[in-house]
């Protein structure tokens, strides 16, 4: 538990003396975002560390093996496409294995380098206050379902973000090529195919709003959809998922309320918010409500299908924050309610080590780096 308080520590501490330098010294920046350069590459630096050489957290192991496994003959990658889910993870561990490491804590490392650069070029870019919005993804634990575990999709998550500017630019045919790219390592990917047209346009639109009441809809006629969805993929690779539809609880409600935080802000201050007719406002919106539907929907269906989806969306949230607070929040509500949500987050973190692992919270196995909190 202390690496992970540590890195939420450092994270602040760095981003407090980024703010601080900036003020101080004025550099000039291209972004507006309360940090340079440097400071939004240091605050990386230990999470990157920590997340990239553990040796041992739920599928670690996994991925190790089957990093260790891979063939350097590029024509064996090949002939596992077919059976193959992710082609495009496969070769880009190939290019990792042939070109850069053979040692799987190294591809680890690089893996974790990549995923870390997609954030900060992200909120570096569309954040009013980087730090803030790096600081909410940490104690979101993002990090820890997707960086540290469920990295193959996470790999998908972060094309999407390394290309997230032709989402506002409106530049969908290459951003629909960027999707295709994901879905080949990740096909839950796919999801933005049809995202990247709903999230255009003013918050609570019509699209949106329709959204909202297929999800609502989605738990309504659960069975129907789940004999549905058996028929539909009888004979494929998919098969028993609805097996785990069935058995599975669903996600927990507690990660719905933590995505609804920002739709509740931004629905309490929409008034401010449309007269401020905010382009990349309005579409951070729009993904956030995206992302608190799919969860909603994963709470009465699959917490690791339908779970694992809201991440497409959820890591946009981050930089909505600073920017509803800067532009419709005055000074001193602003203070308060940055407080009251980075300790509303630090609450929910501290949940979740505790929640999914008993008495010993969330453990950090890393035997490049000696720790082992788990015993």
């Amino acid at each position: 538990m202390i690496v992970y308080y540590t890195m939420f520590l450092y994270i602040y501490v760095i981003g407090v003396l980024g703010n601080s330098y900036v003020k101080k010294y004025g550099t000039k920046r291209k972004y507006n975002n309360g940090t340079n350069m440097l400071f939004a590459v240091l605050i990386l630096v230990l999470p990157v560390i920590f997340i990239g050489l553990r040796t041992n957290y739920v599928d670690t192991k996994g991925y190790i093996a089957g990093f260790e496994s891979l063939p350097l003959e590029f024509s064996s990658i090949t002939a596992k496409f077919e059976n193959s889910r992710g082609p495009g993870w496969l070769v880009y561990q190939w290019i990792i294995k042939a070109f850069i490491t053979k040692n799987p804590n190294t591809f680890l490392l690089v893996t974790a380098i990549i995923q870390a650069g997609a954030l900060m070029k992200f909120y570096y870019k569309y954040s009013s206050d980087y730090m803030y919005s790096m600081l909410l993804f940490f104690l979101s634990m993002t990090f820890a379902s997707s960086m540290m575990n469920g990295i193959r999709q996470y790999m998908a998550v972060t094309l999407i973000l390394y290309f997230a500017d032709y989402i506002f630019d409106k530049k969908y045919l290459k951003f629909l090529v960027v999707v295709l790219l994901a879905y080949s390592i990740h096909n839950s990917a796919i999801i933005w195919a049809v995202a990247v047209f709903i999230v255009q346009g003013k918050p609570w639109n019509k699209k949106v709003l329709i959204c909202i009441a297929l999800a609502v809809a989605a738990i309504m006629f659960l069975d129907r959809f789940t004999s549905f969805l058996e028929e539909g993929l009888s004979d494929t690779n998919y098969a028993g998922y609805t097996q785990q539809f069935t058995s599975d609880n669903g996600s927990n409600p507690i990660h719905t309320l933590i995505y609804a935080v920002p739709i509740v802000i931004a629905f309490w201050k929409r008034n401010q918010i449309a007269e401020l007719n905010n382009r990349t406002i309005d579409i951070l919106i729009n993904v956030s409500i995206l992302a608190f539907a799919l969860s909603l929907v994963a709470n009465f269906t699959s917490g690791i299908l339908i779970g694992r989806m809201p991440v497409y969306f959820s890591v946009f949230s981050y930089a909505l924050f600073p920017l509803m607070f800067d532009n419709v929040f005055n000074e001193k509500d602003k203070r308060i309610f940055k407080v009251l949500c980075g300790f509303g987050y630090l609450c929910y973190a501290i949940y979740y080590m505790y929640n999914a692992w008993g008495d010993m919270g969330m453990p950090y196995i890393s035997d490049v780096l000696g720790i082992d909190t788990w015993h």
